[in-house]
């Protein structure tokens, strides 16, 4: 924790909302983005086109636990952002496995028959 409070006293570490950032360019930077399944496409591509020289951008997120509402079109854009970022050279795609899970066994148990049952209601669609 020393740490941490020490490199945000010096300005090297920084929470910063998307509300925020328009206008804004990261150079010499390394830049989280946390929980992105929760972006829409807009938000996605408002950070993304902040990113400036000698940057890198970590996207995390998993885009089956998004608490945005589809109901309202208020989609999640992280497929979107995939399908897009797969035409990039400079991007690679990271996905975890349930082998991955360490958090415990019953939610790892749990992801399994999650899995299990999100490709038998995308399989009866089909």
């Amino acid at each position: 924790k020393e740490a941490y409070n020490r490199l945000e006293e010096q300005g090297h570490i920084e929470f910063i909302s998307t509300s925020f950032i328009r206008g804004m360019s990261f150079d010499d930077a390394i830049i989280i983005v946390y929980e992105m399944q929760n972006l829409t496409y807009e938000e996605i591509d408002t950070v993304m086109t902040r990113v400036g020289y000698r940057s890198k951008i970590i996207w995390c997120g998993d885009y089956r636990q998004t608490d945005l509402n589809k109901k309202k079109n208020d989609m999640s854009g992280i497929l979107k952002f995939f399908d897009i970022a797969m035409h990039m050279g400079a991007f690679t795609r990271i996905e975890f496995s349930p082998d991955d899970i360490v958090r415990s066994s019953l939610v790892k148990d749990y992801i399994v028959a999650k899995l299990k049952y999100e490709d038998k209601i995308e399989n009866t669609k089909g």
